[in-house]
């Protein structure tokens, strides 16, 4: 049987708290996809059950698999893997900044979100924090 594993320094915690994140964030997209639009002001012409499940399944599923991935095995690959995806979201984002031109007060604020993410898990993944 698998146990839960709670962590025991404080880059475990980071680590943790960042999956905790990442399985917030995926349940949000997978269970309110239509509020998850709005929030972003994006309104499709036309609103179709495919246009929900990639929401769901994409936004949402992935992020929730990560994150339980790295809560119910806690292996430091699996920081790395929370780092990576935090990461490759930070340079989506800054490409839309430049290619878009999407600066708003809200991209700054997941901006910054991200940023946390990626660092939290970094500094466990790669050794700085016990």
């Amino acid at each position: 049987m698998i146990e839960l594993y709670f962590p025991q320094t404080c880059g475990e915690w980071l680590a943790w708290l960042v999956a905790w994140g990442y399985v917030i964030v995926g349940l949000f997209y997978f269970f309110w996809p239509k509020v998850a639009m709005r929030m972003f002001w994006t309104y499709p012409q036309q609103e179709s059950a495919s246009l929900l499940a990639a929401i769901r399944g994409n936004m949402g599923g992935l992020p929730i698999g990560l994150g339980i991935s790295y809560l119910l095995f806690a292996q430091p690959f699996l920081a790395i893997a929370l780092f990576l995806a935090a990461f490759f979201c930070i340079v989506g984002r800054l490409a839309s900044f430049i290619i878009d031109k999407s600066f708003s007060g809200f991209n700054v604020i997941a901006l910054l979100i991200e940023i946390v993410f990626a660092l939290a898990s970094f500094v466990y993944a790669f050794g700085f924090v016990a």
